[in-house]
């Protein structure tokens, strides 16, 4: 990528005391200045070189503002295009005030670069050189919170709430149970840096839309997570592509192969437990299977045809 580009327009009577010294200043910091002195040698086109080379392009408009260039009409030419070419190609258009003196109206909605000292004016060619690459003093963006990552899409739940929403679910999930205590979920929720207060503020969210169920409160703290099916089937959706190609399997290992229990689905299809029986329980829930949940395993007792026609559909 090339240097940018800058049009430096200016009242030839500044010349001398500070537009070739401030335009040889911003060459050496990089920046292409096109100045009427070095670009426009005799037998060129005045009107051509000014506006199809030095504007064509340019990256930024310095208009140098000075007694002796406000009422000169060329320049306030020279300010009109300016405003053409920052609309039509994203021109910045950039006054430097070297005089007290009235600034042209156009100019007046802009942000100024003032030059008080014309010997000395290091910080305010920073400024300007920073304007033209597009340099802020804003700060770099620092990463984002661990669990905004680790969150899943689920609708009407902040990133919060929705990374402690997966660490239930993946909790259960990896640990075989039915439960989930309060210090597994705080301590998985510590390593994404949610503090206990927002913990508790985000169970108390998802059971109040049915995607947990809480158990024994002390106080504000809940002691144990129970997993509803709403929020099985919604965590199941969202973390899991395969999803509902993996319910009709599930359908097809106890219409067609005659599986009766969730565990030997589990280990047939090589997938959790857990899961096995939330899709058993939605079956069940739907009528299409009438099952028995001992302490060991989920049996299943018959299956209706509509399990049959779901799985030819």
């Amino acid at each position: 990528m090339g240097a940018p580009r800058a049009f430096l327009s200016h009242a030839s009577e500044d010349k001398d005391r500070f537009v070739i010294a401030f335009a040889t200043r911003l060459r050496e910091l990089g920046i292409d200045v096109w100045l009427d002195k070095w670009e426009i040698h005799p037998g060129d086109s005045l009107v051509r070189k000014i506006f199809d080379e030095g504007l064509q392009g340019a990256a930024a408009v310095i208009v140098v503002v000075s007694s002796n260039s406000v009422n000169k009409p060329w320049v306030r030419e020279e300010i009109d295009a300016g405003f053409v070419g920052r609309i039509e190609r994203h021109t910045r258009l950039i006054p430097v005030i070297i005089d007290k003196c009235d600034v042209p109206a156009p100019l007046q909605h802009l942000l100024w670069v003032s030059i008080k000292d014309l010997n000395r004016y290091e910080s305010e060619l920073e400024s300007i050189v920073n304007a033209i690459y597009g340099k802020t003093e804003r700060p770099p963006l620092g990463p984002a919170p661990q669990f905004n990552s680790y969150a899943i899409p689920v609708p009407q739940l902040d990133p919060a709430d929705a990374a402690i929403f997966r660490l239930i679910y993946d909790g259960i999930i990896a640990t075989n149970s039915t439960i989930l205590n309060y210090d597994h979920i705080r301590t998985a929720a510590e390593q994404l840096s949610i503090s206990g207060d927002a913990v508790t503020e985000s169970l108390q969210i998802l059971a109040n839309r049915t995607l947990i169920k809480t158990i024994g409160t002390f106080g504000l703290r809940v002691a144990m997570v129970q997993p509803t099916p709403m929020g099985f089937e919604t965590y199941l959706s969202a973390t899991r592509s395969d999803y509902q190609l993996l319910v009709r399997l599930i359908g097809a290992q106890i219409v067609n192969d005659g599986m009766r229990g969730a565990s030997q689905i589990a280990k047939r299809l090589n997938e959790p437990l857990r899961v096995i029986e939330h899709v058993i329980n939605t079956f069940s829930a739907q009528g299409w299977l009438s099952r028995v949940q001992t302490m060991a395993d989920t049996h299943i007792i018959s299956t209706s045809p509509d399990l049959k026609r779901f799985l030819r559909g």
